[in-house]
């Protein structure tokens, strides 16, 4: 398991850590409801470095991504990135990423448990393509501001009003970093330098962040925020067994004009054809206080219509939430179900996504 850089910094914050792609990562740093406000209503500050990110090199970069990803790559003006898919040849889904256009490269940034699968895919590629594929997860590290106060902070040290998608390259803490208006359903600002740079880097974000009560935030309170946003995540709400248009949110990663990418086949019958798939992911409120786990079923009639995938206990909602697979007789907002929870069961109601809407 591979250690942070930042391993010891956040140690002496009181971090406990957990396994995640591989990472010790921290999972909290005391009460996860403090870091959650502070998130959602204030400043907070996290360690990213774990997840995936691939730089993708060449003359041909661009042509070369855009015959792979399912979204429009050659449209993407400088400085801009966008959401994309990795479909395998039966429309099957492989990574779910974002693809930013900087200066001389192509920057994938995914979930840490696809980034050794789909860098491996991209380098056995990339050369009949005449470019270069390179993992950036043992040179580069990420930290990143969240919360309505972010963009305080990021327009006081990093960047003149950076938009939803946008990027910008600038000198921090002596080091040369690349800052991302990367959107969650709070402001969420990515730094990305050489790893050799993070501990200056964090110093000064905490020295800045301190008149605004910033706390550090570990994964447990991500989540959170990640499911109140109904964002899936690779490995526990998909992977390569769903179709793309089984996941709502990733229909806007696919274009379906800009001519063939691998699995387009498939996806562009099937939204051609205006069928509803038999399943979808869909939100799910929870009655009651029995939290859902994956793989729990989803009943209507006494008969499973499908299962959950991601359940959490939202602190602004103050009510859990769930996400999971529920067939299309059922999967529309309102519709009612209950969820097996062991041996017990749970009422619940389909929602309509994102739970949340950004602060």
């Amino acid at each position: 398991m591979k250690r942070l850089a930042l391993h010891q910094s956040h140690q002496d914050m009181g971090a406990t850590f957990f396994e995640y792609g591989g990472w010790e990562v921290p999972l909290s740093y005391g009460p996860v409801q403090e870091e959650y406000w502070a998130a959602r209503k204030g400043l907070g500050i996290a360690d990213l470095t774990y997840n995936g990110r691939i730089a993708v090199l060449g003359n041909n970069r661009t042509d070369f991504m855009n015959n792979l990803a399912t979204n429009d790559i050659k449209s993407l003006q400088a400085n801009h990135g966008c959401r994309a898919l990795f479909l395998n040849n039966i429309g099957r889904i492989l990574a779910d990423c974002r693809i930013y256009n900087l200066n001389n490269r192509l920057l994938v940034d995914l979930d840490a448990g696809a980034h050794e699968k789909i860098c491996g895919m991209l380098q056995g590629m990339a050369g009949l393509a005449g470019c270069s594929v390179i993992s950036l997860q043992n040179f580069y590290g990420c930290v990143s501001l969240l919360g309505p106060k972010a963009s305080d902070i990021a327009l006081e040290l990093l960047a003149d009003g950076l938009k939803e998608n946008e990027a910008c390259e600038k000198t921090l803490a002596g080091y040369p970093v690349t800052v991302i208006n990367n959107p969650l359903p709070v402001p969420r600002f990515d730094i990305l330098l050489p790893a050799a740079g993070l501990k200056a880097l964090w110093d000064a974000l905490m020295a800045a962040g301190s008149k605004y009560d910033m706390k550090p935030v570990g994964w447990e309170a991500l989540n959170v925020l990640r499911m109140e946003g109904g964002i899936p995540v690779y490995g526990a709400d998909y992977d390569e067994s769903t179709m793309a248009l089984e996941v709502p949110c990733f229909e806007k990663a696919i274009s379906f004009t800009k001519g063939c990418f691998t699995g387009q086949e498939i996806v562009g019958r099937v939204h051609s054809r205006g069928a509803r798939v038999p399943k979808k992911l869909a939100g799910l409120w929870v009655e009651g206080e029995t939290l859902p786990k994956n793989g729990d079923d989803i009943m209507k009639n006494n008969s499973i219509i499908g299962r959950i995938t991601s359940a959490v206990y939202s602190y602004g909602l103050k009510k859990n939430i769930a996400l999971g697979y529920v067939s299309k007789e059922s999967y529309d907002p309102g519709n009612t179900v209950t969820i097996r929870c062991g041996s017990g069961a749970a009422d619940g109601r389909v929602a309509e996504l994102p739970f949340c809407r950004k602060a």
